[in-house]
């Protein structure tokens, strides 16, 4: 009896060894578990998932089932992401946007495939940039900040391109003209196109300092984009030309003293005795062995200097002063009826402006604030003589 249930007690702890043992040699399906996609974008985003645990059989594939529709399978898209235990991500491209996927993560061992949760999310929208709207360039076109004259035709013209992500119609187009703080809309048309290609002339007859052009095109979705030019007007200041002036140094009988204000050449004789003349006197030509071919201020140290010229009896002397300029002649002959002189630089100013040349202009500032340019049309070869052409602010 006893021998029996030893015989017995040896034969359960043997059932129960075997089963242990069976239990710890067993193989099952991995255990994976699917996790939040992270970096989604437009068109990418980062999917998240782990292997905890490989179910006794070496994990030999690993990734994700992705799909627009629930529930994804292996029959959809598979992201491969390595194998073995352990986290893993895959990045995956080529999505469209504001698109919801739905994703699960899976893992295969020697026993099969397992799937983590299904988790889903959804790529960014695109944002509709709206229309554009850009300012025709090249020859002949006005497409920047720019300063014109009274008149002066310019030719602008624009180029308006629906948004390539909404495809809206493009259904208004608005020039607005603003001077002085006041807006004032020039052309208001209405459109139904995709694109729109538009040019014109336009002059501006009055002063008003400066102005503002915007050009606006707007689409169906109510989204606008504008465009904005700055015009300067040049005050119109009229010229009083003088040409052919012919001047004589202090040695010959032809007069060497201008005035401005009427173009008419004084002498010596009708200058140093008669105050009233001197007065209108605003520059005066002579010929040194020095200084050569020279225009200067009644004021000048050098023409004062000259005694036949008899400034040292005069009463008046205008302190007219010069400037050098790099205009040419052709740009000189050029200056309409209308003209916009050059700034004038103290900082430079002369009391006179020698060695000169055939070709040569000068500025010139009166006492009275008047700009005007004296170019040397001829130094003749014969004779201490000077002919040149004069245009002053009238």
């Amino acid at each position: 009896m006893k021998q029996n249930f030893i015989f017995y007690t040896l034969f359960s702890l043997l059932l129960l060894f075997i089963s242990s043992c069976k239990e710890e040699n067993e193989i099952v399906l991995p255990a994976v578990q699917t996790d939040s996609a992270t970096s989604i974008s437009i068109s990418s985003a980062e999917l998240n998932g782990a292997v905890s645990d490989e179910g006794g059989s070496a994990v030999t594939a690993r990734g994700f089932c992705v799909s627009e529709d629930p529930n994804p399978d292996l029959n959809d898209v598979l992201e491969s992401s390595g194998f073995g235990p352990g986290e893993f991500s895959e990045e995956i491209f080529n999505l469209q946007p504001n698109t919801t996927y739905y994703y699960k993560a899976f893992a295969t061992n020697g026993v099969g495939t397992a799937f983590g949760q299904e988790f889903s999310f959804t790529t960014e929208q695109v944002s509709d940039p709206g229309p554009t709207l850009n300012l025709k360039g090249g020859f002949g076109y006005t497409s920047s900040d720019v300063t014109i004259a009274p008149g002066e035709l310019i030719r602008v013209g624009v180029v308006g391109i629906s948004s390539h992500v909404s495809s809206n119609k493009l259904v208004r187009f608005k020039m607005t003209e603003t001077s002085m703080d006041f807006p004032a809309i020039l052309l208001d048309s209405v459109l139904n196109s995709e694109n729109f290609d538009w040019d014109t002339y336009l002059s501006f007859l009055a002063d008003p300092g400066s102005l503002e052009l915007e050009f606006e095109i707007t689409d169906a979705g109510g989204m606008k984009a504008s465009r904005t030019l700055h015009l300067t007007i040049a005050s119109s200041q009229n010229t009083e030309r003088y040409n052919n002036v012919e001047l004589g140094s202090w040695n010959d009988a032809i007069g060497s003293f201008f005035a401005t204000s009427e173009g008419i050449i004084y002498n010596i004789a009708q200058t140093y005795a008669v105050p009233a003349n001197q007065a209108k006197i605003d520059f005066l030509f002579f010929k040194g062995m020095t200084l050569s071919n020279t225009i200067a201020s009644p004021d000048d140290v050098d023409a004062n200097a000259i005694a036949d010229l008899k400034l040292n009896l005069w009463l008046n002397k205008n302190q007219t002063r010069f400037n050098t300029t790099s205009m040419t002649a052709a740009q000189f002959d050029a200056i309409g009826a209308s003209y916009e002189f050059p700034e004038f630089d103290f900082s430079s100013q002369m009391t006179k402006a020698s060695q000169l040349s055939v070709g040569d202009v000068i500025l010139i500032k009166t006492q009275s604030n008047k700009l005007g340019l004296i170019k040397i049309e001829s130094l003749y070869t014969k004779g201490d003589k000077m002919k040149i052409d004069v245009v002053m602010e009238k």
